[in-house]
């Protein structure tokens, strides 16, 4: 939302309300009406795909770079994944009904939920290259800056079962990643937490995915500068 300019964001405001999550709360049920709109602060949500044998792969995830429902924001009528509260965190919910009229009512809200809602599919289809392309370490490595990147908590409350589910991969697999990264200096783990210890070595050993979802976020939504800062500024 800081892309939109003051009056906008002001007019959204109005309609937002407080939430807070938990790891393993349910933002929203496959195939159900998008009856809000979450944007978050803190935290990251999982779309999650379920397989025939009851496995759960992840699809895609959002965090304070987008909103959850989002898609409900241009008219989408239903849910198309399970949406899953992956890292603890907070923000704001709007009625997908007050957003659809702030749509109508602002040009800027509207083209704010378009881009958002590209900047998803972006991620998207960069998912796809990556889980093709690169190895786990830098996957493994990647996932962890973004939980990283959307909370303020050093330590993650992350299996290596949850890992291997959300990577699409056997928990032995994860085991070898992990120590590895472990061995590097990279990151440390016990007891079902994990932590990053050296930021920037991991960003190093991240794939380019990072970069480039990172670039296109900076394109597509631009941070507008608040006319507070500009007072500030002159």
């Amino acid at each position: 939302m800081a892309f939109l300019p003051d009056a906008d964001l002001q007019r959204l405001e109005r309609r937002l309300t407080p939430v807070s999550f938990e790891i393993g709360d349910v933002l929203m049920e496959v195939d159900a009406p998008i009856s809000r709109i979450v944007f978050l602060e803190s935290g990251l949500v999982s779309y999650v795909t379920v397989m025939e044998d009851g496995a759960s792969i992840e699809s895609l995830t959002i965090g304070p770079d987008s909103a959850v429902g989002l898609m409900g924001g241009v008219g989408a009528p239903r849910s198309l994944r399970q949406a899953i509260m992956h890292v603890e965190g907070d923000g704001f919910a709007i009625p997908t009904s007050d957003l659809l009229a702030a749509c109508e009512e602002s040009a800027a809200i509207r083209d704010m939920a378009v881009r958002a809602n590209m900047v998803t599919t972006s991620k998207l289809l960069q998912s796809v290259a990556c889980n093709a392309k690169h190895g786990l370490e830098q996957r493994f490595a990647r996932r962890l800056l973004a939980c990283s990147d959307a909370s303020s908590a050093k330590r993650f409350a992350l299996t290596q079962e949850q890992i291997a589910d959300t990577l699409g991969v056997r928990r032995t697999s994860v085991t070898a990643a992990a120590r590895t990264l472990k061995n590097e200096g990279l990151i440390a783990y016990r007891h079902g937490r994990i932590w990053v210890e050296d930021a920037a070595g991991l960003e190093a050993r991240a794939c380019e995915c990072r970069a480039a979802i990172r670039a296109e976020l900076d394109t597509l939504l631009p941070r507008r500068e608040s006319s507070e800062s500009r007072a500030k500024a002159g």
